[in-house]
């Protein structure tokens, strides 16, 4: 997958992330929409994660094997090096946790059976965290990416990256 696809799946966690936002700022104690809210917001962190793996070099093809399983997308972003405090690592585990047999089984959608998931106000809280934690990981990947385009300075040399160095020791 090209990196900029992990630029699009963020962007487009963003816009779930704010339409979750939206429904919960105006639920006012309206319980048919805590399901669509909670949809919004898994799915929200289910494309963060996307695109923290493929900012992270994941292509496409591996991606796609982790289907909609929070908990596993979780363990492989933490295994990649998502950085955030112990406090936020920790709650998010316990959020996606939470949050999997909602969005991994679908009943956020079809809701075809009895099921226990987080509030949505810590789904908030926590996707937030993530939400920052992989733009800080976007923010990066933008600032590597406008350094490399940018011509050498005048009286500069640029010198290619080097693929191997092989040192041969004779006895």
């Amino acid at each position: 997958m090209t990196s900029n696809a992990g630029f699009n799946l963020y962007e487009l966690g963003l816009q779930y992330q704010r339409s979750g936002d939206v429904l919960l700022d105006n639920l006012s104690g309206e319980k048919e929409l805590h399901l669509p809210t909670c949809f919004l917001y898994s799915h929200a962190a289910e494309l963060f994660m996307k695109a923290f793996l493929a900012l992270k070099g994941v292509d496409q093809k591996e991606l796609r094997q982790y289907s909609h399983d929070l908990v596993e997308l979780h363990r492989a972003c933490e295994a990649r090096g998502l950085t955030m405090t112990i406090t936020n690592q920790r709650a998010l585990r316990y959020l996606v946790s939470l949050m999997r047999s909602g969005h991994s089984e679908y009943q956020f959608r079809y809701s075809e059976r009895s099921f226990n998931t987080a509030s949505t106000s810590r789904m908030r809280r926590d996707l937030s965290s993530l939400a920052d934690a992989v733009g800080a990981e976007v923010a990066a990947q933008r600032s590597i990416r406008e350094l490399a385009s940018r011509p050498p300075a005048p009286g500069t040399i640029e010198i290619p990256k080097i693929g191997k160095i092989i040192v041969g020791v004779g006895l």
